[in-house]
């Protein structure tokens, strides 16, 4: 799951002030979740970058779901996005928790 916008440069202030994009206090409330097992912040590097580096650290393979919403390729500048692992059945729970953007960007397997 990514959680926020990747924004970066002037985008950042406006995507904070719309709440697109996740601060220190959303990556506090994602760690107390006991269904969530890993939280990444994501910066320059961006989403597919980050999500690789995951998968190898946890000897996993992955795949980047097709979807159009978040460009996993684009910098998300100083870390306005978060990957978080949970397990599927736990997606709709994080999305009523998270006051943020929230979109399946791939899965481990």
């Amino acid at each position: 799951m990514a959680v926020g916008i990747p924004s970066v440069g002037n985008e950042v202030l406006p995507a904070e002030k719309v709440e697109n994009i996740v601060g220190s206090k959303d990556i506090l409330k994602l760690r107390e979740l006991p269904y969530v097992h890993e939280v990444i912040p994501v910066g320059s590097t961006g989403i597919a970058h980050e999500l690789k580096i995951l998968a190898e650290s946890s000897k996993l393979n992955y795949t980047i779901a097709k979807q159009q919403e978040v460009n996993v390729r684009k910098s998300a500048g100083p870390a306005t996005v978060a990957l978080a692992c949970l397990p599927a059945s736990d997606v709709a729970n994080l999305m009523r928790i998270v006051n943020k953007p929230v979109r399946i960007i791939g899965h481990l397997h």
